[in-house]
């Protein structure tokens, strides 16, 4: 009987080193894989808090404990927030989200969402702050973080015009037709 299932592909067979989820993921891919998991499921948590109060109009017990367990993925993701990051692109973006992610903590304790808060207008807002935060991860996700550093080595010995068709050529290279990987503009 198990001789006719089909076979798992290599990559997925092997073991990755680590906590990772597949070989070869770095420590930065598996942070923003990470992130993305915890916020996707506060912000789900939330939803479905929300979904708990609309009849009554007003926040329930069931929803204070799905708004409690979203804190709670929140403050697991802070944990995440602690790799370390060595590309300084990334790690600006990681900031972001970092600072995004305090605010709407903080705004979830100051609105009182987990304790006597009744306003879903007040959860909805907490629901855009966490939608937010997951659109974060996720534009982080497409960017390449090896990317610049790979412009600095390519173009290097270029300046002025040359300097700046080099950095295109970099980027459409990296970019390539139907990649979702972004390299972040320069400021």
């Amino acid at each position: 009987m198990f001789s006719t299932l089909p076979k798992m592909p290599e990559a997925l067979a092997s073991t990755p080193k680590g906590p990772y989820s597949y070989p070869g993921q770095t420590p930065e891919d598996y942070c923003v894989e990470c992130l993305t998991r915890h916020y996707s499921k506060a912000h789900g948590l939330m939803k479905e808090g929300e979904r708990f109060s609309l009849k009554s109009g007003k926040l329930l017990p069931e929803s204070r404990q799905r708004i409690r367990a979203a804190v709670e993925e929140m403050v697991t993701a802070e944990e995440d927030l602690g790799t370390e990051i060595k590309d300084r692109e990334l790690k600006k973006m990681i900031d972001e989200i970092d600072v995004k992610q305090r605010d709407l903590r903080k705004y979830i304790w100051a609105e009182k969402l987990t304790t006597t808060q009744e306003s879903i207008d007040s959860l909805r807002g907490a629901i855009d702050r966490a939608k937010e935060l997951v659109n974060m991860t996720y534009r982080v996700a497409e960017t390449c973080p090896k990317c610049e550093e790979l412009i600095e080595v390519a173009c290097k010995d270029t300046s002025g015009e040359d300097r700046a068709k080099c950095i295109a050529a970099v980027r459409n290279f990296a970019e390539g037709e139907g990649s979702t990987r972004r390299i972040p503009e320069r400021k």
